[in-house]
């Protein structure tokens, strides 16, 4: 497996892989919610947005997108991060290459990431029924912090970990 940035060549298996790795929320989402979800993800925006902005961090194994990851750059508030918080974003690895450590490795090439650029604090959510990616956050020393208001009829934790 090979770890490298994404650029805008990626784009295409990028959603592809938006699609494989977020479908397993889709039995826990409302039709309407999933296809919420669904058009974000096959935006024409979200991942030229995510590659042109980003950190960006790939795991690739014989030309295929297997894992993904965006860190945020602090200056980038949203309703539920401050101004002075990078933040990770859709971390997803595909369902067939679940259980080999990508989904950590990525976060902590955000982690890397994050302290190599001065960032003081880093942030991530996270729905409550994605087990396996909770236990990864807090493994790595990510804590709870907070329940956020409901996001496609899911419970969602905000996670924080200081950096300085």
């Amino acid at each position: 497996m090979h770890y490298r940035s994404a650029d805008q060549n990626d784009i295409p298996a990028l959603k592809e892989l938006g699609l494989a790795s977020y479908g397993r929320l889709k039995k826990y989402l409302t039709p309407e919610n999933w296809l919420e979800m669904e058009t974000l993800i096959q935006s024409d925006q979200t991942f030229p947005k995510l590659v042109r902005d980003c950190h960006s961090f790939v795991c690739e194994e014989n030309g295929l997108l297997l894992g993904m990851a965006w860190l945020v750059p602090s200056g980038n508030p949203t309703k539920i991060y401050t101004p002075e918080t990078s933040y990770i974003r859709m971390v997803g690895v595909h369902p067939d290459a679940g259980g080999k450590g990508i989904a950590q490795a990525l976060t902590k090439l955000c982690i890397d990431k994050a302290k190599d650029t001065a960032e003081t604090m880093i942030s991530l959510h996270s729905a409550e029924v994605m087990y396996g990616a909770r236990h990864i956050y807090e493994k790595l020393g990510f804590k709870k912090i907070r329940l956020l208001d409901e996001h496609y009829g899911l419970v969602y934790w905000l996670y924080e970990m200081q950096l300085d």
